[in-house]
């Protein structure tokens, strides 16, 4: 559903529904920061965007990534606008780079693989993304001027972090920290994180990784 908030109403809606062959669990849906009228919905078996068209019924653009390889994992986790391309996650712990079109273009050389399990992607106010897994570990990527691979890992946290006491105990519930929500920002200092966790807990953690 879109909702306008300015008017409160809702404008308009759109029904996703399974085709009968295999099971779909929409889990993730972004606006294109450069197009509003863009929607992109993504999930278990779920790949779709959508545009809103002058009647304010949302259009189906594509339902899959294009000229993707047939053994890449369609159970996507999570997705991110970015340098007027699209990266989305699967539950394999790929990270795949697409066209707005919906063209397969790669998976990057540099994806964590399983034993990440991306929650979120979140973009970084300098450049590039983090990643972020279920049990609070992070991951941040930076552009690179390689074609063949043109965001590379910059650093891990929380190794490396500026402040353990984030990482103590008292913040952590079952020993993790997992990030609800997730906001990026950047000072003087370099690029920060906030985020909130399962326990209710608000916190900023800051990366200042030099650059490669």
């Amino acid at each position: 559903m879109i909702w306008l908030w300015d008017k409160q109403r809702l404008i308009t809606q759109h029904v996703i529904k399974s085709d009968g062959t295999q099971e779909i669990n929409p889990t993730d849906v972004c606006y294109n920061p450069e197009d509003p009228r863009s929607v992109l919905v993504t999930g278990k078996n779920i790949y779709r965007y959508l545009k809103l068209n002058i009647n304010l019924q949302l259009g189906v653009q594509h339902e899959k990534l294009l000229k993707k390889d047939l053994n890449i994992s369609t159970h996507y986790t999570s997705q991110l606008w970015i340098d007027r391309r699209i990266i989305v996650s699967t539950i394999e712990g790929d990270i795949l780079l697409a066209e707005m079109s919906g063209d397969y273009k790669m998976m990057l050389p540099s994806s964590p693989g399983p034993s990440f399990k991306i929650k979120h992607i979140v973009s970084r106010k300098s450049d590039g993304f983090i990643l972020v897994d279920e049990s609070g570990k992070f991951k941040v990527y930076q552009t690179s001027a390689k074609k063949e691979c043109p965001y590379i890992l910059q650093e891990e946290m929380p190794t490396g972090i500026d402040n353990e006491e984030f990482w103590s105990k008292k913040y952590m519930k079952n020993d993790t920290i997992a990030p609800y929500y997730i906001v990026t920002g950047a000072d003087v200092a370099g690029d920060y994180i906030f985020y909130t966790t399962e326990n209710s807990q608000i916190l900023k953690m800051k990366h200042c990784a030099e650059k490669r």
